[in-house]
């Protein structure tokens, strides 16, 4: 074989594995972060056609049992984007988890005791605090207690 001719073998082909396939070997932090991250940008989405696009503080209205406002919403689709981003790799899924359910579990806590003008804001009421706080603490719990096995698609 002459010099420099296994440069010009082709590699092996894989076929691409089915998506959901790929899924189940992502650790916890990745799928939480990839399920509530959907969820976040879904609601948030779904949000804006109960309030419209106006002023980001006015409209207000009812999604089952929560409140809303553009504002609110806003937040939703952006935390969700931001925590879809973060499930491409494990480290940054459990960091954004424990971020966002340390920011959600205090924002329950301040929602329950009504305090601050910025939680007015979002249009808050006791089903988004108690939501809050369950999502606080699941995303707490993953993002500090999951399996910190490596992950295979980080190397």
């Amino acid at each position: 074989m002459p010099v420099g001719a296994g440069a010009l073998r082709r590699p092996e082909s894989r076929r691409a594995e089915p998506f959901w396939r790929a899924l189940t070997r992502w650790d916890l932090p990745r799928l939480f972060s990839l399920s509530f991250g959907l969820v976040f940008v879904i609601v948030g989405l779904l949000g804006f056609l109960v309030t419209g696009f106006g002023s980001l503080l006015g409209s207000t209205g009812i999604l089952v049992f929560f409140a809303l406002n553009p504002l609110h919403n806003l937040a939703h689709t952006l935390i969700g984007a931001l925590w879809l981003v973060s499930a491409a790799r494990t480290d940054t899924a459990r960091s954004a988890t424990q971020i966002f359910g340390s920011v959600y579990l205090l924002l329950a806590i301040l929602g329950f005791l009504q305090v601050g003008a910025a939680l007015t804001a979002l249009g808050l009421n006791a089903a988004d605090n108690i939501l809050h706080l369950v999502t606080g603490l699941a995303a707490l719990g993953v993002g500090f207690f999951a399996s910190r096995t490596p992950d295979p698609l980080d190397a």
